[in-house]
């Protein structure tokens, strides 16, 4: 009841899967999130692949975004001291981690059971009812559980309160302050237009005339600065991406061609049994070892490395950016000493790159190019591979029958398989590296700063175009006659008070409670 329909809620099964395919896809789904759920059950306790999947995690950066559930499994715990001791062991398995969260030990199965038979409208089987009978029975276990579910509901709707707050609202205020802090000043200027004394009619006259010639300059002079900014900006990026590819500043292609050389990629000795293969099914099945122990270094290492890297070279983009619009936050209007805005407050006016970012990613449907490292089986490779595992398997046998005693191997072939398997993949890695420096340029870096480019250049013309304006509405008011000029006055005063109270307004509803932090 707690969860708004709008909410998407996904199952992550199969963490835990040997498929590295499948976990990867886990992985991506688990960084558009917003939050997770990390459920452990109390029968086996925090397991090697729950702290594999963990590390994973938090390579990726997403453990703050995780609440932590005991799921408790009231047939496998004899009284509250044993559950208690899980939860402890839990606690203490994830502290190698450095993770300190809180602990909500619950039942789901117990809390669902116990709802659907709610009011004597039971919508259990008979076997079901039963294990409910018996659970009940345990009256520590279940005050304690209960306990859990009521924090844990409380804390799950603080979480999603604060998540909405932010996303449907928070983001809408400051554009709203914005708007209402343009409308404050466009308003004041002409309330001394609007006077009807004669010299603060002409100060406001002078004003806006030269609030017009500098706009006119200032507008050129960003344009330029605009193209200069974004031009250091592609050349430091260049450059950073060419110190992580190209020198391998951070050693990630290095580390990888390590792990290939040193590691024992394929174990020969668990093929020798398969004679009922065929040797193609026998180097087939020792090239998808080979891949999936890569696939798994890959996920593990080179992943959040790379997207660690790629997320570092954002946030410089929008710093530039950020730098740029604070040497531009020139408030032509204040420039020209005008009496009636001295008072005026600026709502602290930010080019909200991380928003604005994030849109013109989806917009533009572009993503971190994937994959890096794909092991690749060719019939090149397959050829090269099986004529060296046939020539050693030949001068085994020929060997054989000329030596007494002497005991045939496939051993020797398969080892010599192996190695060209790993010899042919390290040329595929390395050109696989250069080839993703060049997407990630020319697919990635290069359309998303254009685009940002663009976005940030509407938001500054939309600053100059509102300048230009004053020009024409100043016109229309010298057009009216007195008594016009007058209710035009009183309407402006009026509009001024009530954006003041709309400020006010917005302030207060833009706080919300802050959320117990416990990660």
């Amino acid at each position: 009841k707690i969860i708004d329909p709008n909410i998407e809620i996904a199952d992550c099964q199969g963490a835990d899967s040997i498929d590295p395919g499948q976990l990867a896809q886990i992985l991506n789904y688990l960084e558009s999130s917003n939050l997770i759920i990390y459920c452990i059950s109390s029968r086996t306790g925090l397991r090697q692949a729950d702290i594999l999947f963990l590390n994973q995690i938090k390579n990726i950066g997403l453990l703050d975004n995780v609440i932590f559930i005991n799921n408790c499994d009231f047939s496998e715990h004899d009284n509250l001291e044993n559950l208690i001791n899980i939860e402890k062991g839990i606690n203490e398995s994830l502290k190698f981690l450095k993770i300190s969260p809180k602990i909500f030990s619950l039942s789901s199965l117990y809390n669902l059971f116990n709802q659907s038979s709610i009011k004597g409208k039971s919508k259990l089987n008979k076997k079901d009812t039963i294990r409910l009978k018996l659970w009940q029975e345990e009256k520590k276990i279940i005050k304690y559980c209960d306990l859990h579910t009521r924090d844990f509901t409380l804390f799950f709707q603080e979480v999603i309160d604060k998540n909405r707050h932010d996303f449907l609202f928070s983001s809408h205020f400051k554009r709203l302050r914005t708007i209402l802090y343009h409308v404050q000043q466009h308003a004041a200027v002409f309330l001394n237009l609007l006077s009807s004394n004669k010299s603060k009619e002409a100060e406001a006259i002078q004003t806006l005339e030269s609030l017009e010639q500098n706009a006119t300059r200032l507008e050129s002079m960003v344009k330029k600065s605009i193209e200069n900014y974004v031009k250091d900006l592609k050349d430091t990026i260049h450059q950073n991406l060419q110190n992580a590819f190209v020198q391998d500043h951070a050693a990630v292609l290095s580390k990888t061609l390590e792990f290939i050389n040193n590691a024992v990629f394929i174990d020969v000795e668990r093929y020798k049994t398969s004679s009922e293969s065929s040797f193609n099914q026998i180097l087939y099945l020792m090239f998808q070892d080979f891949k999936r122990r890569l696939d798994i270094y890959e996920l593990e290492n080179v992943k959040p490395e790379l997207k660690s890297f790629v997320k570092t070279q954002e946030e410089e983009i929008i710093s530039y950016f950020q730098s740029l619009f604070d040497s531009l936050q020139i408030d032509l209007i204040k420039d020209c000493n005008s009496t009636q805005i001295e008072n005026l407050s600026n709502p602290g006016i930010v080019y909200d790159g991380a928003i604005s970012f994030e849109k013109i990613k989806k917009i533009l449907g572009i993503q971190m190019p994937d994959p890096v490292f794909e092991a690749q089986y060719t019939s090149r490779i397959k050829a090269n591979v099986f004529t060296g595992f046939s020539f050693h398997t030949m001068s085994g046998i020929v060997s054989s029958l000329f030596k007494k005693n002497s005991m045939f191997s496939f051993s020797p072939g398969l080892n010599t398989a192996a190695g060209k398997i790993r010899q042919e993949n390290l040329k595929f890695i390395k050109i696989q590296f250069k080839q993703f420096f060049i997407n990630l340029e020319n697919d990635y870096f290069k359309p998303l700063i254009e685009a940002v480019t663009r976005d940030f250049q509407e938001k500054i013309n939309e600053r100059f175009a509102m300048y230009h304006s004053y020009k024409k509405n100043a016109e229309d008011i010298f057009d009216l006659k007195l008594s016009e000029k007058k209710g035009t006055k009183n309407k402006i005063e009026l509009i001024l008070q009530q954006i003041s109270q709309m400020n006010n307004n917005i302030e207060s509803r833009d706080v919300m409670p802050k959320t117990p932090n416990y990660f």
